[in-house]
């Protein structure tokens, strides 16, 4: 019996020290913004009341955290997550702990600001900036689908036809009026539609006119050669010739700068243009003696030379002779 009683004491003994231990105090809660959806990957903090860290966590994939406390107290719980507001609030806990957090973030303001300066991007009334201008550098002007080194025939699609008028497009070459090109396609540096539309040293309105300038003098010897050929065998057969018409265009055109004397003042530049074109002229008739079907030879040969000499005069003067 005292051995019963005993048993009985113990098992009391124990199950009283056992309730009277404290649970554990643990933090919890759920991140979500104001639209009541879950904020994954936001980052809590758990500081002290002087703002010492604690402890640091993500939000899991449903927006909970956890925290486990050691010891009652104020604690304070700061929320970040990109796109939102930072929140932060002051939690007291005390020997039990407190039911679930819910915390939610309100989205953060969006602001843009975009600076515009310079004054290369003001516009200036002086007509020779002229904004609407097309320029055309020696590269653009190596990939224009010219046909025979035809620059002023390519850059004339780019012409408004109002301003045209019955004479055609205006050239200008190095700033002197003229009725075609003047130079080889290899001596051309730069070419200009609409550079200045109302200057009054121009008979006519940008739009209408081509300005070719070319390269200028230098202080060493440059040059450039090409040779063009088309031939017939790369054609396709006309319909109404009996045969293929055997024809050939070949192009020779080149150019030379350099300088003359030792003074570095005076330059001079060479060009040269030679077209040989062997075509044919395709006649389909009826005829008094019957059909004529037949190609008849029709070559045509052109040569054109040009030359300048420039003298610099002082900082901004030169005289040129063409």
């Amino acid at each position: 019996m005292f051995r019963l009683w005993l048993s009985l004491i113990l098992v009391l003994s124990a199950t009283l020290v056992s309730s009277a231990e404290p649970s554990p105090l643990t933090l919890s809660g759920t991140v979500m913004d104001s639209s009541g959806a879950v904020v994954a990957g936001a980052t809590v903090r758990l500081e002290k009341e002087d703002g010492r860290l604690v402890e640091s966590t993500k939000s899991g994939p449903n927006g909970s955290f956890h925290f486990n406390l050691a010891s009652p107290g104020s604690y304070q719980i700061e929320v970040t997550q990109e796109g939102f507001n930072p929140f932060k609030t002051t939690v007291t806990i005390g020997p039990r702990g407190p039911a679930p957090l819910r915390v939610v973030l309100s989205v953060a303001n969006l602001s843009q600001s975009i600076t515009v300066g310079g004054s290369d991007l003001q516009a200036s009334p002086a007509a020779s900036e002229n904004l609407d201008v097309i320029q055309m550098d020696q590269q653009l002007i190596q990939n224009l689908p010219t046909l025979g080194q035809d620059v002023v025939g390519a850059a004339t699609e780019l012409l408004d036809s109002a301003s045209l008028g019955t004479e055609g497009a205006s050239v200008v070459v190095d700033g002197l009026e003229t009725e075609e090109q003047g130079v080889s396609a290899s001596a051309i540096q730069e070419v200009r539609i609409n550079q200045n539309p109302y200057s009054a040293e121009y008979f006519r309105p940008g739009h209408g006119r081509i300005e070719i300038i070319t390269k200028p003098g230098t202080t060493e010897y440059h040059g450039a050669f090409n040779f063009l050929l088309r031939d017939h065998w790369l054609d396709a057969r006309n319909a109404f010739a009996a045969t293929r018409p055997s024809e050939q265009r070949r192009i020779y055109e080149g150019n030379l700068s350099g300088p003359i004397g030792k003074d570095g003042k005076s330059s001079f530049l060479f060009t040269a243009n030679r077209e040989e074109d062997n075509l044919q002229a395709i006649v389909f008739a009826k005829t008094p003696a019957g059909l004529e079907q037949n190609n008849y030879a029709t070559p045509n040969r052109g040569t054109e030379l040009s030359a300048r000499y420039n003298r610099q005069i002082g900082q901004d003067g030169s005289v040129s002779i063409r």
